[in-house]
């Protein structure tokens, strides 16, 4: 991706200074708020510098830094009881636009924030018994033990890449050679150079992609005592020792589970620890889960699973989760998964949906990494 600046970003039109600030009217708001007042749509260079840092704006998807803007506009808008151009209730329309793409607010913090960049701001290591402390062990285990991993990173082109965050995380966490399957043409990414690397060209679609990238790590590793499938827009804590952890905790329970390491939103346990999902709810938007030999190869030969494409008109691309939430809660497989979440979802940008981030319940709001 090429570097964005103000200087040469096409939605600015005829900077000007004003005073001694240096300002210029926004195409992108314009063309949103449709006001005949240009003056409203004026942006100061330091916010089109905070814009550019983001991933590129579109009409159906903007970033955070042009959402808080248009929220700005619009609540003036809306103050004045509407302005030629944009009425009241197209004000309110855009300001629930505009709230849906603004980062969430932690309690206790004055200001928004995406999660990635609060990832890249993180430091501080967390040791083996701290994470013990803050997750501590299932009550019951299997007498299974995971020493020999099989791991993969789903990737697909998005606005804003995340690829080598994602592989950093993994590295640190205790896993140095995943397999990574591309759907599509990406940029070259620094830290997969080294990692074993399938690429589905022309794209197959995020299902597709997440099927067979299941299927190829059994076939890779047929003795794997676990298999794990992240995507690029997830990330453990930066300095933890995660794999350690989890070969000393699975498999949680007393009969063959699926763990997933991401709690969104709304997902978190009672109190800190592990717990099962509910039947009939998603699995989280299959961020990052693990399965058992056994259970994986009951997954990938499924009918269910199988025909999944095949029971909808737009052929399930996409909606991956749906289909891991329908085989579990047909076959009765229970899903557990931690408080906090091991894993936070840092997708500023989506690489299925034209508008879709990690906020609402698209982001661990109860994340390990956020308590070191």
């Amino acid at each position: 991706m090429t570097p964005r600046s103000p200087d040469s970003c096409p939605l600015r039109i005829e900077p000007r200074q004003v005073d001694s600030t240096e300002v210029a009217t926004c195409s992108l708001l314009a063309a949103l708020t449709q006001v005949q007042d240009t003056s409203l749509n004026e942006v100061e260079r330091a916010a089109c510098a905070a814009c550019c840092e983001s991933f590129e704006p579109t009409p159906e998807d903007i970033n955070p830094v042009v959402a808080s803007l248009l929220y700005k506009i619009t609540e003036g808008i809306v103050q004045r009881g509407g302005v030629t151009g944009c009425t009241v209730e197209r004000g309110r329309q855009l300001q629930r636009f505009a709230e849906k793409c603004l980062p969430p607010v932690p309690a206790g913090d004055d200001d928004g924030f995406d999660t990635f960049s609060r990832y890249q701001q993180q430091s501080g290591r967390l040791s083996l018994e701290r994470i013990y402390d803050l997750i501590p062990r299932p009550a019951t285990q299997s007498e299974l033990t995971v020493r020999n991993w099989a791991v993969g990173v789903t990737t697909a082109p998005r606005r804003q890449a995340t690829l080598d965050v994602c592989l950093d995380s993994l590295f640190h966490a205790g896993w140095t050679e995943p397999v990574i399957f591309q759907d599509g043409e990406i940029a070259p990414s620094e830290k997969a150079a080294n990692c074993p690397t399938c690429i589905r060209s022309p794209k197959t679609g995020a299902f597709p992609n997440f099927f067979l990238a299941l299927v190829e790590l059994y076939m890779r590793n047929a003795d794997a005592d676990a298999y794990m499938l992240i995507q690029d827009d997830a990330v453990f804590p930066r300095e933890a020792p995660i794999r350690e952890y989890l070969e000393a905790i699975l498999w949680p329970g007393n009969e063959p589970c699926i763990v997933s390491l991401y709690t969104a939103a709304g997902s978190n346990g009672p109190c800190a620890g592990w717990h099962t999902l509910p039947a009939r709810a998603n699995v989280n938007g299959a961020v990052a889960l693990l399965y058992p030999r056994n259970l994986l190869k009951q997954f990938i030969t499924d009918r269910v699973v199988l025909e999944y494409r095949e029971r909808s008109v737009d052929r399930k691309l996409a909606g991956f989760p749906d289909a891991v939430r329908d085989w579990k809660d047909t076959h009765g497989i229970p899903v557990f998964l931690p408080t906090p979440s091991l894993v936070q979802h840092i997708g500023q940008t989506s690489s299925i949906w034209s508008h879709g981030r990690a906020v609402g319940d698209r982001y661990a709001d109860q994340f390990l990494g956020d308590l070191s």
